[in-house]
């Protein structure tokens, strides 16, 4: 019976280990980066205030839709007179009254029209802030890529010199070489570990930004993959990609909705201009059951408003004239950044190439002069240069790498496919 209790605790032992193993596992997963963007969709307040703001504006838009209801309303009068003759007085009405506005030059269908805009636009400015947090989790994301590649080459350059300090440390003390040679290299391992404390810094501070990017609250789970491969996509040419964007991106469609937003109000402004026209009715009835009703029609013409409405039209004018500069200037700026990352990633696809091929040169040369020196043809400093030169052209191609797949995605955002490619 013992036993049997002894191998019941030990198997409960068990699966508790595998849970909490396979939770942390599952807690510090690498993150990718469309897992990135899509836990920055789930937690950022700023979408879900979206959510809270997507309520009102429905709920607006409905209650301006009953402007179009009659309005009722309900009196009651009571009176109680008495005169010094002991003689008094009293009388009571009860009265139902409603109004139906036939005509007040349209002011209503286009407040409701402008409340549909506002419903419609909150729904685009949504989709602005997710395109906002997806591209600048992507610009962090990039960034944090390449200062890991940058980060690895200085740790090889450490490495590197750790063991050739060892091995200059054994030719000094046999004579071959001169001290001055180890205290090169020793100076050279301190520049290397300096460089890649201040790369480990901004890391960590670039780290902070995309956590802040994503609203990340869970801990130091947070890992991204050590390197991301780059699949060359075919771009489109600058006008395809502009005409794409104008069709796809929320900052046209609110661009064109505060525009017509803007057509709207004048609109409202100037239907105070018009007469207006409503039907009224009222059942009633006295202390004396003298019951009544009434119907009628109510004309009102505006004769004059000490130029009230007109300023209003002009003011509202001038606000129509500024959101159709404002969309203008977005055309402009737009086109200009599609042409600029358009012609970045041009100049990238052509110097990944010339990159790459710089760096397998200087690579081949520092092992020729790594072998020189091996040999005692070479000095330690002209192996620093060749080790520099080595080192410098592969910073240079990860910039380009990675400046190039950036770009990419970017580019995909404007043509509206950076969904699917990421």
């Amino acid at each position: 019976m013992g036993k049997t209790n002894t191998c019941g605790a030990m198997k409960k032992q068990i699966l508790f280990l595998i849970f909490v193993i396979g939770n942390i596992l599952a807690y510090s997963q690498t993150c990718t980066l469309p897992d990135c963007i899509n836990y920055a969709y789930a937690h950022r307040t700023e979408l879900q205030k979206q959510e809270t703001a997507q309520g009102y504006y429905n709920k607006n838009l409905t209650y301006m839709k009953y402007r179009l209801l009659p309005s009722v309303s309900g009196n009651g009068n009571y009176q109680f007179i008495s005169d010094r003759k002991n003689q008094s007085i009293q009388s009571a009405t009860a009265e139902l009254a409603s109004e139906l506005v036939l005509f007040n030059g349209f002011q209503i269908f286009n407040s409701i029209k402008q409340s549909e805009l506002l419903k419609n636009r909150n729904k685009t400015h949504t989709e602005k802030i997710r395109n906002d947090i997806k591209l600048e989790v992507t610009e962090i994301y990039y960034t944090l890529l390449l200062a890991q590649e940058n980060i690895k080459i200085f740790e090889n350059s450490i490495q590197s010199a750790e063991q050739q300090i060892s091995l200059i440390t054994e030719a000094v003390k046999a004579g071959r070489i001169s001290n001055v040679d180890l205290l090169e290299m020793q100076a050279q391992l301190e520049k290397e570990r300096s460089n890649k404390i201040s790369l480990v810094k901004q890391y960590e501070r670039d780290f902070i930004r995309l956590k802040k990017a994503m609203n990340y609250t869970e801990g130091s789970g947070l890992k991204l993959p050590s390197t991301e491969a780059y699949t060359e996509i075919e771009i489109p040419q600058i006008n395809v990609l502009f005409l794409s964007a104008i069709a796809t991106l929320p900052e046209f469609q609110l661009a064109r909705q505060d525009s017509l937003f803007a057509v709207y109000d004048l609109k409202r402004v100037k239907g105070q201009y018009s007469p207006y026209l409503s039907l009224s009715g009222s059942l009633g009835n006295q202390l004396d059951d003298n019951f009544t009703k009434k119907a009628g029609v109510s004309l009102s013409i505006p004769i004059y408003s000490r130029h009230e409405i007109r300023r209003q039209q002009i003011e509202k004018q001038q606000q129509l004239s500024y959101v159709n500069l404002d969309n203008k200037q977005l055309y402009q700026d737009i086109y200009f950044e599609i042409e600029r990352i358009w012609q970045e990633i041009i100049q990238n696809q052509e110097s990944l190439k010339s990159a790459g091929m710089r760096f397998d040169f200087c690579k081949q040369i520092y092992e020729i002069r790594f072998e020189q020196y091996r040999h005692g043809t070479l000095s330690v400093t002209d192996l620093l240069v060749a080790e520099n030169n080595m080192k410098n052209a592969e910073i240079e191609l990860n910039y380009v790498k990675y400046n190039l797949q950036y770009n990419t995605v970017l580019i995909q955002h404007f043509y509206g496919k950076m969904d699917s490619n990421i």
